[in-house]
């Protein structure tokens, strides 16, 4: 049976946003595969979440809307195949990229003692503080009158200037629940200072903590003076030519930052001891920064890579712009909410065409109206004016 090309590929999306002060979920765990050549109907009652998914895939979400998990893979070659100049200036940047991937890859000898002093260090602070349960009822509580105010805040607008004694008795509402909001804060305040206080006193625990610390910080030490193996500097190598292919596209300003700011995930990764060999966890590291290209291959003068494009990532305008009208596009089911009644409609065409297509106007006008043929609009020509 013939394999399908899965074009977008969204695994564990969750989208939330803010409102009000809260942040709320609008849609969680959505997964599911769009084949080439096929359709998908997304089935739902008003308010489901249907508009909020498919707004993810062209970045058209609302300004107070975010993505706060999962990914939405797009398989697209024309977008994926990537190739950067690999001349004598490139090559010395991956090979300082290289030689700073191989110092910190000594940390990775240290990982699980890093990760036990972290542990050890998190047990301290976590004695030193209110339990995150406590901390979480009170924060919930907080919320709910910060909440409250500000509905009434927002309800004192719509009062009559007239109405003198609606007035004073919100403000007074409003007074209250700030009194309350305070008590709260500085209840939740006490009881942090209760905690510390508690810890500092417990003087053999602290001895024991200050103790075990030491040494696993002298064992840490010893441990990342290792040398790397010529297994990791290989696989060094690759990535740097990758961080290479990931950052060629930008200006040299964009291209020194997110080749620092790939560096600097990836050292901590080492540091924490994940494994940079598994696909998932090099794309979720790269996200951070950029899309992660994967290097295929080279020549004297190229580098040639696949970008991985997880549209749950994207941060550049710039790099919407290929996507967006190109590759994916949305067709609003009201067109008085994309279409501009004074503007003609040849002309609301035949800007978008130059714009993805960048031809000129004559022939996206051209375009247009063939385009306009083919959906059967008579007297194309005469209608683009309108």
């Amino acid at each position: 049976m013939e394999e399908k090309k899965v074009l977008l590929s969204v695994k564990d999306l969750e989208v939330k946003f803010h409102v009000r002060g809260r942040i709320l979920t609008a849609i969680r765990g959505i997964s599911l595969d769009i084949y080439e050549n096929e359709s998908i109907a997304i089935v739902g009652e008003s308010g489901s979440g249907k508009s909020v998914f498919t707004k993810t895939f062209a970045g058209m979400l609302d300004s107070n809307g975010f993505i706060s998990n999962g990914s939405i893979i797009l398989n697209d070659e024309a977008l994926q195949d990537t190739v950067v100049d690999f001349g004598e200036k490139s090559r010395r940047t991956v090979q300082n990229t290289y030689n700073k991937l191989n110092e910190y890859s000594k940390l990775e000898f240290g990982a699980k003692t890093y990760n036990e002093i972290k542990a050890l260090e998190a047990e301290k602070e976590a004695k030193s503080n209110i339990s995150d349960e406590l901390k979480a009822e009170f924060e919930t509580k907080m919320n709910d009158v910060t909440h409250d105010i500000t509905e009434l805040q927002n309800y004192r607008q719509t009062i009559a200037s007239s109405n003198k004694e609606e007035i004073k008795s919100t403000n007074e509402k409003i007074k209250t629940l700030e009194a309350e909001l305070k008590k709260l804060s500085d209840d939740l305040k006490a009881k942090s200072r209760e905690a510390s206080e508690a810890a500092k006193n417990d003087s053999s625990y602290n001895a024991a903590y200050t103790s075990k610390h030491d040494e696993l910080t002298a064992r840490y030490k010893n441990e990342i003076t290792a040398e790397v193996s010529e297994e990791t500097k290989q696989r060094n190598m690759l990535i740097a030519k990758e961080i290479q292919l990931s950052c060629g596209r930008f200006n040299w300003r964009q291209r020194t930052k997110s080749i620092n700011g790939l560096l600097k995930v990836l050292k901590q990764a080492m540091t924490e001891g994940k494994e940079l060999n598994d696909e998932e966890v090099r794309n979720d590291l790269f996200d951070n920064v950029t899309f992660r290209v994967k290097y295929l291959d080279e020549t004297d003068n190229q580098l040639h890579g696949t970008t991985v494009i997880n549209l749950a990532k994207i941060k550049s305008e710039k790099d919407w712009t290929q996507i967006r009208g190109r590759r994916i596009a949305t067709v609003f089911q009201d067109p008085m909410t994309s279409l501009n009644p004074i503007i003609t409609i040849g002309k609301q065409i035949s800007s978008i065409i130059i714009k993805h297509q960048q031809c000129s106007e004559v022939e996206a006008r051209r375009k247009a109206i063939e385009l306009m043929n083919k959906v059967g609009i008579p007297k194309a020509e005469e209608i683009f004016d309108d």
